[in-house]
């Protein structure tokens, strides 16, 4: 977790908000970037199994041509397996 910082008043510059916010515009970028792959992810149905799965990657199986083990539905990769939800 990022360490607070807390500026008194007389430390609080033009140049440290603009700092602040540009930080927070490459957070926020970086959320909807990950929101729009989930968004990706949960939407298309696999018909076998993606070749590089990631821990906590979401996938949704079709059931018949994959079928990681508990029929068609949403799936997430947790330790090394399919887990459906």
């Amino acid at each position: 977790m990022p360490t607070q910082r807390h500026l008194t008043p007389s430390a609080v510059t033009s140049a440290n908000v603009e700092q602040t916010v540009e930080r927070l515009l490459l957070a926020v970028d970086g959320i909807n970037a990950r929101l729009t792959e989930l968004e990706y992810e949960l939407k298309r149905t696999l018909y076998a199994p993606p070749d590089k799965p990631r821990e906590s990657m979401y996938a949704k199986a079709d059931g018949l041509s994959w079928n990681p083990g508990a029929g068609a539905g949403l799936y997430q990769y947790q330790s090394g397996a399919w887990v459906k939800l």
